[in-house]
C-alpha cells in the first residue's frame, strides 16, 4: 500500500482489487481488531489544491450513521503518497448480485415476503440519505444496483458507502450533467443501462428520484431473477412487466418505473406503504424467515466467475423470454376479501389502487369464520398468537374501527408494532383513532420510527388550515381526509393549532404527524418552544427528529426552560446541532440550557450529555461561565471542571475574561494554574500561555483579579509578559478620554494593577 499510515494503523493487509483506478484491500485494524476494507484513493488525477477540499467532503460521510449503510469509518489524505486512504465497514454476506444469480441458477424464486424484506431495508437507507435532516446533509445513493449492496445470512441488508464517496467527491466539481455521463458510462460497462433513470440519459438533474427509479428496476430484477432489459430512454410510460407477484408489489413498481421523475414517490412514501410497513414490523421483532445464504461464495474473486456464469445465464433467458422479460408490470390488483372477528363482523376492504390505502398487513389467506378468540385458543406458540392481534390491530385501524383499536391496544408492546400501527393510521388518516395510539405509545414509553416528510405546498389556505387557526374542530373533522399534510405559509394545519394551543384540533390532525415544513420543523416542536405540553404528549412519535440545523424539540424546550418536556423528549438526548449550521454548531439540549441559566433542567440532562463538546469544543460549563450563570456553573463544574476547548480555553478564563466574580469563585478551586497551551498559539494568538488571571487583569475586572492574584500570579504569558502587563496595556488603550463608562473601565484597571503590584 502506498498511504504511510496503514503500516502502523493495519495488519493482514492482503489485496482484494487493484483493476480499478483506486485499490482495495482487506486489513486488521490494529486499535479495534476489526476486519475492514481499506480504498487508496488515487488523487493524482484531480487537482492538488482540492485534496484537502477532498478530505473534509468525505469525513462529512463518515458522519452517516445508518443500520442498512456500510459505514466510511475514516479517511485520511496522505499528501506525500498523493492518495485518500479510506477505511469501510467489512460487510458480512455476500452482494445482493451473486445472491440473485444463486437462486437464478437454482431456479428457486423469491418468496414476496422476502422481496418485501430486502425492498424495506434498502428504502428504508434511502430515506435516511434522502432527507435534509439527517446528521449531515442530503445524499443520492446513484449507484443502486444489485452489485452495490450486500446481504447476510440473516437477510440484513447493507449499502456500500462507496457510492457515496464518489457523491461527495465529484458534488463540488462536477455539475449534475458529468455525473448523469459518469453514471450513464458505468451503468453501460455493467450491462445495467435499464437501471439509468430516463433524465439521466436526456442529461436532465441528478436528484433523488434517480434512487426510486434503480429501486423499481432492483424490485424486478429481485422478482424476475433477470437484470432488466428495457431501454429507459424510449419510454413514454410506465414499462409493465407481467409479475406471479401481489399487486402491492406490481403497483409499487409502476410508480417507481414512471419515466418523468416527478411523478414517482420519495422514500418516505413507499415506506408507509402498508406491505413495507409490515415488513418493517416483521424485520424489527426479528421473525424474518429469511433463504439461507451461509453457502454461497463471498470474495471478489468470486464476484468474476459469478459474473460469466450471470452472462451466460441472462443470455438464454433472453433468448426465452423476448416477448416478456422486462417488458411489462401489472398495474395494481384491487384486493377484496373478507375479515370476521368478534368486532368486525363481515368488514370487506376494496384496495383503491393508491400507494399509502391498501391494508397494513399483506393477508394472503385471511380467517373468513375464526373469531380472534377461537383463533387465539388454537394457536400452539405466543409469537403466532401475538402476531394474530397485531394483524387483527392493524386492521381495525385500517378500517377505523376504534371499538376493535381499544381491544388490541396491548399488542403495541410487540417489537415493531408500534412504528406499523402509527404509520397504518396516518397513511389511513384514521384521526379518531391516532390519539388512541400515541396516548398509549406516551404511557408505555414505546418505540416508535416516523421518517419525516417535506408537506406539500399550497399557495392558497384551505378550509382544514383556517379551521385550525380558529379552532373550530367541526370544520375540521369535515375537511381533514381531503385538506390534511399540505402546507400554507410554511405551516401544516397540526402546526397552526399546536401554536394555538387547540389541543382538541391537534388531536384531529394526528395524521399530519411526520410532516415537516420546507425547515424541517415538526408540530412537536412548535409545541416544545410554546410550551404545549398536552399536544406534545400527542405529537410523542415525532420525538427523535431534528430539523435542518440539527435542533431537536428536547433543545428548543431546554432552551425556554421548559422541564416538563425532559422526559417526554428523552430519546433525544445525546443529539446535537449539526456542525454544518450557522447557527449554535454541535450543541446540545443540556447547552441551551447551561447557557440560558436554566439549572433545574442540568441534572436530568447531564446523565447523558455531560462533557458533550460543540464544533469549538465548547462544553455546558464554559457556556454557563462565559455567561455567568453561577448556579449553573455550581452543577456543572463536578463533571467538566479541568477541560479546555479546541482553543485551549477552560471555563474559568471565560467567566473570568466577562468578569463574572461569582463564578470566577466557585471554579477557581478546580481551574487556577491551567493556561492556553503554546501548541494553541496559531489559533490564540497572542492568547498562547494566557491564565485566567491574565484575562482578568487583559479585561479590567479588579474583583477577578483579587480573586485570581493568591493563586496564579508570577505566571507569564507565552509573550513573556505579567497580567499588570497586560492591565497597563488595557489602560493605555483608554487614554485620557472622559467618556462616562470609559472613565470607569479606568478606574477598573487601575485598581487592577494596585493589586497586582500589591498596594
Amino acid at each position: 500500500m502506498k498511504a504511510k499510515v496503514a503500516q502502523t494503523r493495519y495488519t493482514d493487509v492482503s489485496v482484494l482489487s487493484k483493476g480499478t483506478p483506486d485499490a482495495f484491500y482487506l486489513a486488521t485494524n490494529r486499535e479495534t481488531g476489526d476486519t475492514v476494507w481499506l480504498q487508496e484513493l488515487d488523487l493524482r488525477r484531480m487537482a492538488r489544491n482540492k485534496w484537502a477540499q477532498y478530505s473534509r467532503a468525505l469525513s462529512l460521510v463518515t458522519q452517516l450513521a445508518h443500520t442498512n449503510i456500510a459505514a466510511l469509518r475514516g479517511c485520511t489524505l496522505d499528501e506525500e503518497q498523493a492518495v485518500l486512504l479510506l477505511e469501510y465497514e467489512c460487510c458480512s454476506g455476500i452482494p445482493l448480485s451473486d445472491f440473485l444469480l444463486v437462486r437464478a441458477l437454482e431456479g428457486s424464486p423469491l418468496p414476496e415476503e422476502t422481496i418485501w424484506e430486502v425492498v424495506v431495508q434498502i428504502v428504508s437507507a434511502l430515506a435516511y440519505l434522502h432527507s435534509p435532516f439527517n446528521e449531515v446533509a442530503l445524499f443520492v445513493y446513484g449507484s443502486l444496483y444489485p452489485s452495490s449492496i450486500y446481504i447476510s445470512e440473516t437477510g440484513h441488508i447493507k449499502l456500500l458507502a462507496t457510492p457515496l464517496v464518489y457523491f461527495a467527491l465529484e458534488l463540488p466539481r462536477l455539475t449534475c450533467t458529468c455525473l448523469a455521463c459518469n453514471a450513464n458510462a458505468f451503468a453501460t460497462r455493467a450491462g445495467l443501462s435499464a437501471y439509468l433513470a430516463p433524465e439521466l440519459v436526456s442529461g436532465g438533474k441528478f436528484t433523488t428520484a434517480v434512487d426510486i427509479w434503480g429501486l423499481g428496476c432492483l424490485i424486478v430484477e429481485l422478482c424476475t431473477l433477470v437484470i432488466p432489459n428495457f431501454v429507459a430512454s424510449e419510454l413514454e410510460e410506465a414499462p409493465v412487466v407481467d409479475l406471479s407477484y401481489s399487486g402491492s408489489l406490481s403497483s409499487l413498481i409502476q410508480v417507481c418505473l414512471q419515466p418523468d421523475p416527478t411523478g414517482r414517490p420519495t422514500a418516505s412514501d413507499i415506506l408507509v406503504f402498508p406491505r413495507a410497513n409490515s415488513a418493517m414490523w416483521t424485520i424489527a421483532r426479528g421473525a424474518s424467515n429469511f433463504p439461507e445464504t451461509s453457502g454461497y461464495q463471498c470474495s471478489f474473486s468470486a464476484d468474476l466467475s459469478l459474473a460469466s456464469e450471470r452472462q451466460d445465464l441472462d443470455t438464454d433467458r433472453e433468448a426465452n423470454h423476448e416477448e416478456t422479460a422486462m417488458a411489462t408490470i401489472l398495474l395494481p390488483h384491487h384486493l377484496s376479501y373478507d375479515i370476521s372477528t368478534d368486532g368486525i363482523e363481515g368488514s370487506s376492504y376494496q384496495g383503491r389502487g393508491s400507494i399509502t390505502s391498501e391494508i397494513a398487513v399483506h393477508v394472503e389467506n385471511p380467517p373468513t369464520s375464526l373469531s380472534c378468540n377461537t383463533l387465539r385458543r388454537s394457536l400452539s406458540t405466543t409469537n403466532l398468537q401475538d402476531d394474530a392481534e397485531i394483524t387483527y390491530l392493524l386492521a381495525a385501524i385500517d378500517h377505523d374501527n376504534e371499538e376493535e383499536v381499544i381491544r388490541y391496544l396491548d399488542a403495541l408492546s410487540e417489537r415493531g408494532a408500534a412504528t406499523a400501527a402509527i404509520n397504518t393510521a396516518i397513511a389511513s388518516k384514521a384521526y379518531t383513532i391516532l390519539p388512541l395510539l400515541c396516548e398509549r405509545l406516551v404511557q408505555d414509553r414505546l418505540k416508535c420510527e416516523l421518517v419525516l416528510k417535506v408537506g406539500e405546498e399550497t399557495r392558497l389556505s384551505t378550509p382544514l388550515f383556517m379551521a385550525a387557526k380558529t379552532n373550530n374542530v367541526k370544520q375540521v373533522m369535515a375537511t381533514v381526509k381531503e385538506y390534511a399534510q399540505k402546507l400554507v405559509t410554511n405551516r401544516t394545519a397540526l402546526m397552526a393549532a399546536v401554536e394555538s394551543g387547540y389541543t382538541d384540533v391537534a388531536r384531529l390532525l394526528l395524521c399530519e404527524m411526520g410532516i415537516c415544513n420546507r425547515d424541517g420543523i415538526t408540530a412537536l416542536m412548535l409545541a416544545a418552544e410554546r410550551g404545549r405540553l398536552d399536544c406534545a404528549q400527542l405529537l410523542y412519535p415525532e420525538a427523535g427528529h431534528a430539523d435542518s440545523a440539527g435542533k431537536t424539540a428536547l433543545m428548543r424546550a431546554a432552551e425556554r426552560g421548559r422541564l416538563v418536556f425532559v422526559d417526554l423528549l428523552s430519546k433525544e438526548l445525546g443529539m446535537q446541532v449539526r456542525y454544518t449550521s450557522k447557527d449554535e454548531p454541535g450543541w446540545t439540549a443540556l447547552m441551551y440550557a447551561a447557557a440560558n441559566g436554566h439549572t433545574p433542567l442540568l441534572e436530568p440532562l447531564m446523565k447523558i450529555e455531560a462533557k458533550m463538546r460543540d464544533i469549538d469544543g465548547m462544553t455546558a460549563l464554559m457556556l454557563a461561565a462565559e455567561r455567568g450563570h453561577s448556579q449553573a456553573v455550581n452543577l456543572l463544574f463536578r463533571q467538566e471542571a479541568g477541560l479546555q476547548n479546541t482553543y485551549g480555553v477552560t471555563a474559568l478564563m471565560l467567566a473570568a475574561k466577562a468578569g463574572h466574580e461569582a463564578t470566577v469563585k466557585i471554579l477557581a478551586r478546580s481551574e487556577a494554574g491551567m493556561h492556553v497551551g503554546r501548541n494553541f498559539s496559531t489559533l490564540t494568538g497572542e492568547c498562547a500561555g494566557w491564565t485566567a488571571l491574565a484575562f482578568a487583569a487583559a479585561e479590567g475586572w479588579p474583583a477577578c483579579v483579587r480573586i485570581l492574584h493568591r493563586l496564579e500570579a508570577g505566571v507569564r504569558t507565552a509573550q513573556g509578559e505579567l497580567p499588570i502587563d497586560l492591565s497597563r496595556r488595557g489602560l493605555a488603550r483608554i487614554g485620557d478620554s472622559e467618556l462616562e463608562h470609559l472613565a470607569t473601565k479606568r478606574k477598573c484597571y487601575q485598581e487592577c494593577i494596585d493589586i497586582l503590584a500589591g498596594r
